[in-house]
């Protein structure tokens, strides 16, 4: 799942105390249609949510390098044991795998973990990269 939303968007609907909505730029689980879009290119923020987990390793710097927005969040479990092959399979990464790939036009900005409790004694971690 690949999310985006534009700051004008949230500012409109917060002022309205109604939340506010998230635009679906892109939704893909196939590694090879994910190698040839162009991601989020209109928003100010991109939500990769469990996306890049399934890009293999040679594949990924030319999908981050996608990217056109100003943030990218990077949303998933981090850790290469998770790795597993299998269909579709999964390449969990370690965070200083997302920060090498997203250098040098995109920087470590701020790192959240929470508990995920679907899996006991794991973290869903949020890695957001700023554009340099």
């Amino acid at each position: 799942m690949l999310l985006a939303t534009s700051a004008s968007t949230f500012r409109r609907t917060q002022s309205s105390g109604r939340g506010f909505r998230i635009r679906t730029i892109v939704s893909r689980s196939s590694t090879q249609q994910a190698r040839s879009h162009r991601w989020a290119a209109a928003a100010d923020v991109a939500l990769a949510h469990t996306v890049l987990l399934h890009v293999p390793d040679d594949a990924l710097a030319s999908v981050v390098a996608r990217f056109e927005s100003p943030r990218v969040i990077v949303s998933e479990i981090l850790g290469r044991h998770w790795r597993r092959p299998g269909d579709p399979p999964v390449f969990n990464r370690d965070q200083s795998d997302y920060e090498f790939a997203f250098a040098p036009r995109y920087r470590l900005a701020k790192r959240h973990a929470w508990p995920y409790r679907h899996y006991p004694d794991t973290f869903l971690t949020m890695l957001e990269f700023a554009r340099c």
